[in-house]
């Protein structure tokens, strides 16, 4: 599935001609794309999280190493894999499933707005995932021990996930729903006495753009069965 969401669309035409690219070589799962001559004001690294912030389904690589290089002014990308491209392939297919199973789900309940579907994809999230403090407390040390909690598949199919995966599913059900969500990464001070790393999600509903975190009620949800929104 292509998506060209909220991040592409703030972009000049420069930088969509690299997320088009960028697009196109990570939906064949490449290892090595070759970019050609890049404009140098262009952040590459930059276009590379927008692209997967608009794409949550692409995980097939460690996106904590993204190798750029320069030769003579061609620049080219260089990905590391985290398991076979066979098992990568069998969880694409089993989280697009799941997506669907969930989808019907939602489809059932007859909305008829907007937020009715983004109510009923929050409080999915709430009662099926389970926050993984574990990973969190590495990933605070610099380290990742799970990737599949960073990722939709860890949060729709192990039903496990930190922040980054619970966005990232969030964001998936919403594009199968026809509303327009991406995954915004930056830091917060929320429930904590220091600044940490975290993700949420970003969604355009009327021509208007609100942010939803879906994170922190999982954090509680399983104690108060209380969410918010």
């Amino acid at each position: 599935m292509m998506n060209k969401g909220i991040y592409y669309n703030s972009l000049d035409c420069g930088k969509k001609n690299l997320y088009d690219l960028l697009l196109s070589a990570f939906l064949m799962n490449s290892w090595k794309i070759e970019c050609g001559r890049i404009a140098s004001k262009i952040d590459i690294m930059k276009v590379i999280d927008m692209v997967l912030a608009d794409n949550p389904n692409i995980f097939y690589f460690d996106k904590t190493y993204v190798w750029v290089e320069d030769r003579l002014g061609m620049k080219s990308i260089t990905l590391r894999e985290y398991m076979k491209m066979s098992e990568i392939e069998t969880m694409q297919y089993d989280l697009s499933e799941t997506i669907e199973q969930v989808y019907r789900k939602i489809m059932a309940y007859n909305c008829d707005t907007g937020y009715e579907k983004l109510k009923h994809i929050y409080e999915y999230l709430q009662k099926n995932i389970k926050y993984d403090n574990d990973e969190l407390s590495v990933y605070h040390n610099g380290t990742v021990k799970n990737y599949i909690s960073h990722n939709a598949y860890g949060a729709l199919i192990g039903k496990r996930a930190v922040c980054d995966g619970i966005a990232s599913a969030f964001a998936l059900l919403c594009q199968r729903l026809k509303i327009e969500c991406s995954v915004i990464s930056g830091t917060s001070d929320y429930m904590s006495n220091r600044v940490i790393q975290h993700a949420w999600n970003i969604v355009k509903m009327n021509d208007q753009y609100f942010h939803f975190d879906p994170t922190w009620d999982i954090n509680i949800s399983f104690d108060t069965c209380n969410y918010s929104y």
